[in-house]
């Protein structure tokens, strides 16, 4: 990987000795993002403060690894180094192309085989983890290897969550969040193999590449550490959605819904609702509603006496932008940090979620 001691020379190895005109551009919550360009070609560049280096090597570090699973694309990485103007920065391939008719069924595809790739190259020491530590937002996230997924979900996910929201606890919450520390496995199921997974998957970590492909951006946080393969849909933030052996993921284009047949030929998605067919028995799994679910967080959040940055300063963020989006219902707050929500709000996480269960379009195999 190639480190620069400047942006100036940075850009006069890229652009052949030109000086790009440097324009900003729309980007994720955490990073400055600009568009780089001189001769006819253009960079992507990311900037934080210097301090916030590690955020890049990091975010390397994860396209990295989604590249090695030789699933799908991501964004070449050019290089990143300090600079006294823009502090830290991270250079990528610039991609603008416009998705096709099969994109999101392609994007869906590419998605299920990085989530049943081989992953022992990732993880050392354990199952379940990363080689490298890494960021939810600008928070940083331990992935010290396990041999559990729940205890690496436990210990490695909701305790320094619950560790950073400790103010807002009263003895009784305390007891319950031990309660719940203590009796995961109650909840939740170890998988059988762990995947790899992209950290956030919302309309802003992936694009259309150059060639009209999925391309796989990660413009807040790397790729997740290395965890267990249908558990850890339970925590992202596209949906939650019921446990089976057969791990699915609900995502608002009904297209990428088709990831589940790719896995599993017996699985089958279809009005809002996933499903589970073997002969003529067909098992229901509801989704959630992001938009009646962010809608509902909001009547929550203002019976509670909260604004957004309340929230924003409980859940430890840098802006607000994640809570904005909750709202929306253009994203859906992790698992770890459904439980702050709630005992923030002082509820339980199904009075937060909202979920769809009709089953009037249901297809048996």
């Amino acid at each position: 990987m190639k480190h620069y001691d400047s942006f100036s020379g940075a850009a006069r190895e890229l652009f052949d000795g030109c000086t790009p005109a440097v324009c900003p551009v729309s980007g994720g919550d955490i990073n400055r993002a600009y568009r780089l360009t001189a001769a006819g070609k253009s960079v992507f560049m990311k900037a934080n403060r210097k301090e916030n280096a590690p955020f890049f090597d990091a975010e390397v570090s994860g396209l990295e690894a989604i590249e090695r699973t030789g699933t799908i694309r991501v964004p070449e990485v050019l290089g990143l180094g300090t600079d006294e103007r823009y502090g830290a920065f991270l250079l990528l391939e610039w991609a603008e192309g416009r998705p096709g008719k099969a994109f999101y069924e392609h994007f869906g595809h590419s998605l299920a085989a990085m989530h049943l790739a081989d992953t022992t190259a990732f993880v050392h020491g354990g199952l379940f983890g990363f080689d490298a530590d890494n960021y939810i937002g600008a928070g940083e996230q331990e992935n010290i290897p396990e041999s559990s997924w729940i205890a690496f979900f436990g210990q490695h996910r909701l305790l320094p969550q619950i560790k950073r929201a400790e103010e807002y606890f009263d003895e009784n919450d305390r007891r319950r969040i031990a309660y719940l520390l203590d009796h995961l496995d109650r909840y939740l199921g170890e998988p059988k193999f762990p995947s790899l997974l992209h950290g956030d998957l919302w309309s802003g970590n992936y694009l259309a590449g150059n060639d009209g492909e999925a391309c796989c951006k990660v413009s807040c946080f790397p790729a997740s550490a290395v965890r267990g393969k249908w558990a850890e849909f339970k925590s992202e933030s596209s949906a939650l959605c019921a446990r089976s052996e057969i791990g699915t993921r609900h995502i608002r284009s009904p297209a990428l819904r088709s990831v589940n047949i790719v896995c599993r030929p017996l699985a089958h998605a279809a009005g809002g609702f996933s499903s589970l067919c073997s002969g003529k028995e067909c098992i229901f799994m509801p989704t959630i509603n992001m938009a009646a679910t962010g809608r509902n967080i909001n009547a929550i959040r203002r019976r509670a006496g909260m604004t957004v940055r309340d929230i924003q300063t409980a859940m430890g963020f840098n802006t607000p932008n994640a809570v904005y989006r909750w709202l929306r219902g253009d994203a859906m707050p992790t698992l770890d940090n459904l439980v702050i929500l709630a005992a923030i709000f002082g509820v339980l996480m199904d009075d937060i979620i909202i979920v769809d269960r009709t089953d009037d379009s249901a297809i048996s195999a």
